[in-house]
């Protein structure tokens, strides 16, 4: 069922095929963040915070003000994750990889499985 019918809008499709770009975004820019606070380099992040919640709270007033509705907060969305992708690749280290390394699954999934038990468990 398309989210055209379900929500009885013919706008709901090209909401979310604008959002759906969110998914190709932020990736990038949480796996360069994600080290970052590991490193305890918190400004960053602060930073990318900052910028992104502004660009797109300013995007949006501007795009609603334009009266593009409701996708207003969509275009908003899609500039808050450029703008934290644009961040991350200015503060991104030169030696991190381009993408997560597979060496250390096994630990990690031990590591899932004894919270997702005790979680269960509680």
């Amino acid at each position: 069922m398309l989210s055209a019918e379900l929500y009885d809008t013919a706008g709901a499709s090209d909401l979310r095929a604008l959002l759906a770009h969110n998914v190709l975004l932020l990736p990038s820019a949480t796996w360069t963040m994600a080290y970052l606070q590991r490193q305890m380099n918190f400004k960053p992040g602060m930073i990318s915070r900052f910028m992104s919640a502004t660009v797109g709270a300013t995007v949006s007033v501007a795009c609603a003000y334009k009266g593009l509705s409701y996708m207003s907060l969509a275009w908003g969305s899609i500039a808050g994750s450029v703008t934290s992708l644009l961040v991350a690749a200015y503060y991104r280290p030169p030696g991190l990889p381009k993408l997560p390394g597979f060496r250390e699954i096994p630990r990690i999934a031990t590591f899932g499985g004894h919270m997702s038990a005790v979680t269960i468990l509680s």
